[in-house]
């Protein structure tokens, strides 16, 4: 279980992870977490959500991690530059912009997947706000 709730954050699964917790929310409320395969599924939901949470944090804190993955990601594209090879999206330094990067991640990725977890966790909507 720890194994495929790390896996889980990888973000290749994060539609996948979506549409399952929409899928779980769409269910009868007493339904809902019933069995073990729901359960199973929002543990991982929960684990993605901590992974890529950071804009849900205060300001200066998601500021700083959100400068902190771009670096990372304008490393990895300045190594695609020099293989030669295709420059992965979001890591061309001279392509990408931090700002509109950070908004479009919080408005396509974030909100819709925190939005969506707080219809079944309530008490998680500050972070959705």
């Amino acid at each position: 279980m720890i194994l495929e709730n790390i896996l889980g954050t990888d973000m290749t699964k994060h539609g996948a992870i979506l549409n399952e917790v929409k899928a779980i929310a769409a269910l009868p409320e007493n339904e809902r977490l019933m069995g073990e395969k729901n359960k199973a599924y929002m543990l991982k939901a929960l684990v993605h959500a901590a992974d890529i949470g950071n804009p849900t944090r205060p300001f200066d804190i998601a500021k700083k991690w959100g400068v902190n993955i771009v670096k990372e990601f304008f490393h990895q594209g300045d190594k695609e530059k020099a293989l030669g090879i295709e420059i992965s999206f979001g890591c061309d330094r001279s392509t990408s912009n931090f700002a509109k990067s950070q908004i479009g991640f919080f408005d396509f990725m974030i909100y819709p997947y925190y939005s969506t977890l707080t219809t079944l966790i309530p008490k998680m909507e500050p972070l959705a706000a």
